[in-house]
């Protein structure tokens, strides 16, 4: 599990902070595992693009693809807890 990761797609707005929810089309406050994932970073690279290109997005507004990896909590244990760590990459 240490080394799975996966990227999703985040919208700045206002002060802000939305999620790609799972279809790719709306933008979500939360992010409860209902939210967009691609397994490659050109993959959510041209998603992204394609939202940049499509949505009017302002001159205040950001949306960035975000590397999400998991860290081990407690490293005692075999099987502990994982953690996700969130990177902006793009």
């Amino acid at each position: 599990m240490n080394n799975k990761k996966h990227y999703q797609i985040r919208l700045t707005q206002s002060g802000n902070t939305y999620w790609l929810r799972r279809g790719g089309k709306v933008f979500h406050w939360c992010n409860h595992g209902k939210d967009q994932t691609y397994k490659t970073l050109g993959a959510a690279n041209r998603k992204a693009a394609r939202i940049r290109v499509n949505r009017s997005i302002g001159p205040e507004d950001k949306i960035e693809v975000i590397e999400v990896t998991f860290k081990l909590c407690n490293p005692l244990l075999p099987d502990g807890f994982y953690e996700p760590v969130f990177s902006i990459v793009g």
